[in-house]
């Protein structure tokens, strides 16, 4: 019984209540900041999409016959590996 306050306590002061919501931010780079301040492994993530894309030599331009780089990183980021 006299645990219990410090139980609300501490579930109020829990990293998951106070974690900032990174989809009130429009795509781009705010959101990408916020979300790589809590996920470190986005920047290394994002550089091996890169490196694949140039890897494969994706186009910077998008057009007709396939994606552009910038959307082949960003479908690499979602895949999950």
């Amino acid at each position: 019984m006299k645990y219990i306050p410090l139980i609300v306590v501490m579930a109020s002061l829990s990293s998951s209540a106070a974690a900032e919501d990174c989809r009130i931010y429009p795509p781009g780079r705010a959101r990408f900041a916020c979300a790589s301040a809590q996920h470190p492994g986005l920047i290394t993530k994002r550089e091996h999409c890169k490196q694949e894309a140039q890897g494969m030599s994706v186009n910077s331009r998008r057009g007709t016959q396939g994606l552009g780089f910038r959307d082949y990183v960003m479908s690499c980021m979602q895949r999950g590996h």
